[in-house]
């Protein structure tokens, strides 16, 4: 959450009163460049 609030356009998107639904996902994987990964899906409805 820190890294999405300290990213403007992801903060912009997380408190726009127009997106009313949100979808986040991660997965870890081993080995990887990151270990974990993060996605967020915004919706409207």
């Amino acid at each position: 959450m820190t890294g999405w609030i300290n990213s403007p356009r992801h903060c912009e998107n997380l408190m726009s009163p127009d997106l009313r639904e949100i979808g986040v996902g991660g997965v870890t994987v081993p080995g990887s460049q990151y270990s974990t990964y993060w996605v967020q899906d915004f919706g409207t409805h």
